[in-house]
């Protein structure tokens, strides 16, 4: 996506500046050996960088926070991890799913995966939409680590996805699902991990599944500002 490349290129800008205190070059010898070139930095194309600049401050602006009114949730296209497309225009408002953000190093996120499996043993089957936050280090442990918590869906990677992963969790937290109905609205938010969470957890799908249409907007609200 635009942003990931964007902020490939702060992080690449970042570590060459995180580098000012080390030499690449050798040591001085008796010989006249000269020093090794300095390796080139790709070309970096202004006016591509200022157009990708652009539109992701103009997705910024567009920007909705899951939650904050009681329309549908903020609309999103993700990739998962083997490059298949989930399209929030498929899913919202057709059927009920989940939003599951958690790491493979976080031991609250087992806890709380392993609440979510028991719960949909209990009340059927529902999509998943697992949103790793892990890293290059530990990414491959992924699907590894979701088979056993029962999640046979393919990941999303949060890096690759920053203005969703801050519309639907500000925060930065995990464990943290969002639960959303087949009408499309939010029906609950769990975020971390508590016992006294599960009753609700299982509440929670069930309503999920059963709600009914969303209410109209009212002819006289006040309108959305640009």
């Amino acid at each position: 996506m635009r942003s990931s490349r964007v902020l490939a290129i702060c992080a690449l800008t970042a570590s060459c500046a995180g580098c000012s205190g080390h030499s690449d070059v050798p040591a001085r010898s008796s010989g006249r050996t000269q020093p090794a070139p300095a390796a080139k930095l790709p070309a970096i194309d202004p006016i591509a960088l200022e157009r990708e600049l652009r539109a992701e401050l103009h997705s910024l602006r567009k920007l909705r926070f899951v939650g904050m009114d009681d329309g549908p949730v903020p609309e999103f296209e993700l990739r998962t991890d083997t490059g298949a497309t989930i399209d929030s225009e498929t899913i919202v408002g057709h059927e009920a799913f989940v939003v599951a953000f958690f790491a493979t190093w976080c031991d609250l996120c087992e806890r709380k995966l392993g609440s979510m499996e028991r719960a949909l043993k209990e009340t059927g089957p529902m999509r998943i939409i697992p949103v790793s936050v892990d890293g290059p280090e530990t990414w491959p442990a992924v699907s590894g680590y979701l088979e056993a918590a029962g999640i046979y869906e393919q990941p999303v990677r949060a890096l690759d996805h920053p203005s969703f992963v801050l519309s639907y969790n500000p925060f930065s937290t995990v464990p943290l699902l969002v639960i959303v109905g087949r009408n499309g609205g939010l029906v609950d938010y769990q975020l971390g991990f508590e016992r006294e969470h599960d009753a609700r957890l299982v509440d929670s799908l069930r309503l999920a599944k059963t709600i009914g249409p969303l209410a109209k907007p009212s002819a006289h609200a006040a309108p959305t500002p640009e």
